[in-house]
């Protein structure tokens, strides 16, 4: 080697050893993985956190957590699932080290108090669905502050939460007990948007997820947020509107991170009936989630403000006032000819709670394995998601259906 090519030699050595250790140090706080590739088909299984899926029972034994997380994930493999929508922001509190919310009552027994030996449900739960080849999407309640049975005062909650105290004049009370976090606000939206990019900016989820909690049907009183931005909009229209930015906003804010992640959400079953002078609607005489919860979904199919919608079927076949099998075929036309993927929410937890009813439709396995047989009939059905893991495993006939269906 000649001398005068020594130095350029050693420099090229130096970058490339610099340039791994930069990479190092800006990736996700779980070892960066990468993603899972998305299923042709996707299997999907809700995890509740408020329905006992994770943790069973609260409590700060990092050993218990992690072993309930694995049992959890063998299961899902076992079901031939290859999609985990997992609820970590069940309320403005977090299943996930968060610099915006506080530790979940739901997962210690109290709020604001993290697990022993700084164990992460989010940060384990990727890094082991992942070894599985499962995705897996952090499932957030955007707007919902949750009381806790009343067990908790407003003033409780926000001392546990430091960003969250900084919108206490966006708060509003509900007649359900809980409070939400006025989805007119700006401010409040803004929030959000940072509550999504804090987890995608340091998790390596494949995916944000909400579900159907939008405006509460309860009730609000947001008249001085209507007086402030209503901009002389009718008022229906003007919440409808606050719902359908926080959509575009979490969409633009998802990709702008990593254009690889998506971005959906599972709202009610009906968008809206045609019986109530909406011509678009479907054949159904249900609650209507654009004019009960303001979540124009069908809006956000249109303008492609996400990647993938679930709508909530969670009706039987032949059901008059919602028809699985009417509904299902709205929403297969719905999606046509938009990039927006439909997977079908099922309920799984009506054939739990039908087990020791023999004359119900949901009793065994035949109405959920006949929706899913009927979903394969529609061309744009591009999965389906389980309702939920809990009364999935409790029941031994769609156990064996699901270990079946993948053999």
């Amino acid at each position: 080697m000649k001398k005068n090519q020594f130095f350029p030699i050693c420099l090229s050595f130096i970058s490339f050893f610099v340039l791994i250790a930069f990479s190092s140090c800006i990736s996700p706080q779980n070892g960066g993985e990468s993603h899972v590739p998305e299923p042709e088909f996707v299997y999907g299984d809700w995890i509740s956190s408020v329905s006992g899926d994770f943790p069973a029972m609260p409590t700060r034994d990092s050993i218990s957590l992690q072993a309930q997380c694995d049992k959890i994930l063998e299961e899902v493999s076992q079901l031939g699932f290859n999609t985990i929508f997992f609820q970590v922001r069940p309320s403005a509190d977090a299943l996930y080290k968060s610099k915006l919310f506080p530790w979940s009552k739901g997962l210690t027994g109290e709020l604001g108090l993290s697990p022993d030996n700084d164990f992460d449900p989010l940060a384990y739960m990727t890094k082991e669905a992942h070894k599985r080849g499962i995705q897996i999407h952090a499932w957030i309640n955007p707007y919902r502050i949750k009381t806790y049975g009343k067990k908790l005062s407003l003033d409780e909650i926000l001392e546990k939460s430091p960003a969250l105290k900084k919108l206490k004049k966006h708060i509003l009370s509900c007649k359900d007990g809980n409070f939400y976090l006025d989805p007119g606000s700006p401010k409040v939206r803004k929030f959000i948007v940072r509550g999504a990019r804090e987890i995608i900016e340091n998790y390596d989820v494949d995916g944000i997820h909400i579900d159907d909690y939008f405006y509460p049907e309860a009730g609000i009183d947001d008249s001085a947020t209507f007086k402030k931005y209503g901009g002389g909009k009718e008022k229906s229209d003007w919440r409808r509107e606050n719902v359908n930015i926080l959509i575009r906003e979490l969409n633009e804010a998802v990709h702008k991170v990593d254009s690889d992640l998506k971005f959906g959400v599972s709202p009610a079953g009906i968008w809206a009936n045609k019986s109530e002078a909406c011509p678009e609607g479907s054949q159904t005489r249900g609650r209507e989630s654009r004019n009960a919860l303001f979540a124009d979904s069908l809006a956000w199919v249109k303008n492609e403000w996400l990647d993938y919608i679930i709508p909530q079927i969670y009706w039987e076949r032949g059901h008059k006032p919602a028809d699985y099998t009417e509904l299902s075929a709205w929403w297969n036309k719905a999606v046509e000819g938009s990039r927006v993927r439909l997977y079908i929410g099922m309920a799984d937890y009506k054939a739990t709670a039908a087990k020791d009813q023999e004359d119900s439709v949901w009793y065994g396995k035949n109405e959920i394995q006949g929706q899913s047989e009927a979903n394969k009939l529609l061309d744009n059905v591009k999965g389906e998601v389980h309702f939920n893991h809990g009364s999935i495993v409790k029941n031994p006939e769609l156990v064996e259906f699901y270990k079946n269906r993948i053999h």
